[in-house]
């Protein structure tokens, strides 16, 4: 799996972001589960390999190596990237709980989100903490954040025109930009081409490459499945030139099916509760004591 799959994820979210919003159900509290399990333990995972490389970079390990320096900056790439779908996503489900009145999926994807932001603090002190002699490397992987940043105003200009979720962009204003009105054009087809483009750029700008391959692929995956679970059977699952590489090995693990809105909406005190383990045994936590200490 390689990094431009959580923005190409991101872009998926918002075309099918108005079905999630509006369906007569709740988000499958599976999908809820999944993707709060995975994405603590992606963070944990990042923040240990940042920790070991400035031991290293300190001089606290022995050994001769840049395998960390190497992990370290595609953890930076990983952050900034991922970030994308952290926000577009928790914006979908901010939304969707406001069309409903309810306090369901909000807290979950605020937790993440407040987890990643952060990480990304982390991930900026590591950049200004670094040698001078990686100023070129870490130049690079600045630019990459920047990008990063514009395409998620740009996905959530299209979400901005009907919700107010501006609190998950970098900088709203850049959402009203004449590149992201297009995403939300009336047209059909001018949309479709719109998305194309911008993500052409994305494309362009993470190749397929040893440099832009995730380092935990199974959890990026099962981030991303629980995820496409929650589009309803008749969404589309492509935007043209997206593809779908990881998407057929988790229909056939059976990550995505029967994973629909098409349920209603139970009162609360029937919902599920689902305790999530995470691995390295942090003790586990109900979802609905995290919806509650949100004020759900």
């Amino acid at each position: 799996m390689y990094l431009r799959e959580y923005a190409e994820t991101a872009a998926l979210s918002v075309v099918n972001s108005e079905v999630i919003i509006r369906g007569d159900g709740l988000v499958p509290n599976i999908n809820l589960q999944e993707y709060w399990q995975n994405a603590r333990h992606r963070l944990t995972g990042w923040r240990r390999r940042l920790d070991r490389c400035s031991d290293w970079t300190r001089g606290f390990l022995r050994e001769e190596s840049q395998v960390h320096w190497d992990r370290a900056l595609r953890v930076l790439q990983e952050v900034f990237v991922s970030e994308i779908l952290t926000r577009v996503w928790a914006g979908v489900l901010t939304a969707a709980d406001r069309q409903r009145g309810v306090s369901h999926a909000e807290p979950i994807a605020r937790s993440v989100f407040v987890s990643h932001l952060q990480l990304r603090r982390r991930a900026l002190e590591f950049m200004l903490d670094c040698p001078d002699s990686s100023l070129t490397e870490i130049a690079r992987i600045d630019r990459v954040r920047r990008r990063c940043e514009r395409w998620n105003d740009m996905f959530l200009g299209p979400l901005l025109a009907e919700h107010p979720v501006a609190e998950f962009c970098f900088e709203p204003d850049r959402s009203d930009s004449l590149e992201a009105g297009s995403l939300s054009a009336s047209s059909a087809p001018d949309r479709l081409i719109a998305w194309k483009l911008v993500l052409a750029g994305v494309r362009k700008s993470l190749p397929r490459s040893e440099s832009t391959r995730v380092l935990d692929p199974e959890t990026d995956k099962a981030i991303l499945a629980s995820v496409v679970g929650v589009f309803p059977p008749s969404a589309p699952q492509t935007i043209g030139i997206v593809g779908s590489s990881w998407h057929g090995s988790t229909q056939r693990n059976g990550r995505t099916s029967g994973l629909s809105l098409a349920e209603p909406l139970p009162k609360r005190s029937d919902r599920e509760v689902v305790s999530v383990a995470f691995p390295g045994g942090t003790p586990r936590v109900s979802l609905r004591e995290l919806r509650r200490r949100s004020g759900g």
